[in-house]
């Protein structure tokens, strides 16, 4: 039997839009990991295009390209120090 529901943990890489406290916005695509659907994880810094071979880095800029077609996540960064 199987079912149609997403599984408990996954990720992708999805956009996300950081609002820093002078203001500026930066936006940039990570790595971010779910529990039952919801983020509840990312990576701290966007993520690097590198693979083992060019059909590897291909496959990751597909999968980075399907992140743009979705809204981006929003983050407000509450202190400057985080992004260090």
């Amino acid at each position: 039997m199987t079912s149609d529901k997403a599984p408990k943990h996954h990720w992708n890489y999805r956009l996300i839009r950081h609002v820093w406290p002078t203001g500026e916005v930066t936006v940039g695509i990570h790595e971010v990991y779910y529990t039952d659907g919801k983020p509840t994880k990312w990576s701290k810094y966007p993520v690097p295009v590198a693979g083992e071979d060019a059909e590897e880095v291909l496959r990751i800029l597909n999968d980075m390209r399907q992140a743009l077609a979705s809204p981006p996540m929003t983050v407000e960064v509450e202190d400057e120090q985080e992004a260090q």
